[in-house]
């Protein structure tokens, strides 16, 4: 431990509206852990990311990163982190979204950064059976990347993907519930 090092995290989420994930990234990063240089990403210029960019923090915007599923919106956000990765060079990559977790573990594992992937819900919710197997299996194998740790916002959400209860007997310092609001 050096006194004199701050930890750069990256924390990517695809909106930032006023709503649960960007309202906990606001919390996250200015009522905690004041010994980390946060940098963050936010899909769109929302009230959160307006209300972050007046405080000390770094915060981009990548209006490309969305929710909903494009080729080429997706493309062009994986080339937007994958050049801010680099020229942030963070030692920690915190994803929360399942997009911005796709993007976000992909950006990671071509450079190197552990990922911290904080679980809101999962991106196959509301999707039609054909495109929520694609994005099951997509996680299932993403699950299994080295350097990553997942926090789950609540119990239930690790019931709603199957092979995390096996991933947490296989990694059990890979997993951890935290609560909101705790």
């Amino acid at each position: 431990y050096f006194p004199w090092y701050k930890m750069k995290v990256l924390i990517i989420s695809s909106n930032s509206d006023r709503a649960g994930v960007p309202i906990h990234i606001k919390h996250l990063v200015t009522d905690y852990v004041p010994d980390i240089d946060y940098v963050m990403v936010f899909g769109g210029n929302g009230p959160i990311t307006q209300d972050l960019q007046s405080s000390s923090h770094r915060v981009y915007c990548c209006p490309s990163l969305r929710s909903k599923i494009s080729i080429r919106d997706d493309l062009l956000s994986f080339h937007y982190l994958l050049r801010l990765v680099k020229s942030e060079c963070p030692d920690v990559i915190h994803v929360h979204s399942a997009k911005a977790a796709l993007l976000g573990r992909l950006v990671a594992i071509i450079s190197g950064k552990a990922i911290v992937y904080t679980v809101h819900g999962w991106g196959w919710r509301g999707l039609g059976p054909l495109m929520a197997s694609l994005i099951y299996s997509i996680e299932g194998i993403m699950s299994l990347l080295p350097k990553q740790r997942y926090i789950f916002v609540a119990k239930n959400i690790v019931r709603e993907f199957p092979l995390i209860p096996y991933y947490w007997k296989l990694f059990p310092s890979r997993c951890e519930i935290i609560p909101n609001g705790i």
